[in-house]
């Protein structure tokens, strides 16, 4: 019983700060929706893939302990693909305006267990940009590494290219919209309940059994005062003249 009346309680605060929770979402979603437009950068991101795979000697001869190896190596070749090394050669072919550490930032490297695909990812604000850096990282690594490590068993399964139907991964305006209408609908509800708390006056009828936890009997109605030949006169005086 008694959490029926305090439900009841706090359903009757939020319906009387209804209409500041809307405002209050409302504004939330139209900022959301600016800030998605406009104010966000879009990143994108494209991939390539490198096959690590050593050269068969013999035509159709693939042995176990040739297929362990190319996976060991893997390792060892995602550290070498982001290392300074490689960035440097990958800046100055492509003239980028940026030093290893800020392109080291955009690489990030993925490969699945047991297998010898490795997946090369870079982020960009220029889709065309982020295609040349990934493209030219992949070019870049397979001349080096044969110096590197005496070996040639790198191919290129896949390179990047310009997508016209790929989106930003960091912008998703309805999904920014509708974050930004829960998140400030709970805030919102929030923010009401703690003004009602923290508002001591009583403004209504509804304030008055609020407070008091009993029905009201009965109200005053306002009246408006009258002026007739210059005095205010009250109207349950002039009432009482006329009978």
């Amino acid at each position: 019983m008694e959490d029926s009346k305090k439900l009841k309680k706090m359903f009757k605060i939020f319906r009387k700060r209804i209409s500041f929770v809307i405002s209050f979402v409302f504004l939330a979603v139209i900022t959301a929706a600016i800030i998605s437009s406009y104010a966000i950068v879009p990143v994108y991101e494209v991939s390539t893939q490198i096959l690590v795979n050593q050269e068969r000697t013999i035509p159709g001869d693939r042995e176990e302990r040739d297929i362990q190896l190319d996976l060991g190596l893997i390792d060892t070749y995602r550290d070498i693909i982001k290392s300074t090394v490689i960035l440097e050669k990958v800046i100055d072919k492509e003239n980028l305006n940026m030093t290893p550490e800020a392109l080291f930032d955009k690489v990030t490297i993925r490969t699945n267990d047991n297998s010898q695909v490795v997946n090369i990812f870079i982020v960009d604000e220029n889709q065309s940009r982020a295609v040349e850096i990934a493209n030219t990282i992949t070019e870049t690594f397979q001349e080096e590494i044969q110096t590197l490590m005496n070996t040639n068993n790198v191919n290129i399964l896949s390179p990047a290219v310009v997508r016209s139907d790929l989106e930003p991964i960091n912008v998703n305006p309805i999904l920014n919209i509708a974050l930004a209408g829960f998140v400030s609908f709970i805030f919102g509800t929030i923010i009401a309940f703690l003004m009602e708390f923290l508002d001591q006056s009583l403004k209504s009828e509804e304030d008055v059994e609020l407070a008091l936890g009993v029905p009201v009997l009965g109200v005053i109605s306002p009246f408006v005062m009258e002026k007739e030949a210059g005095q205010v006169v009250h109207p349950a005086l002039k009432r009482r003249e006329a009978q």
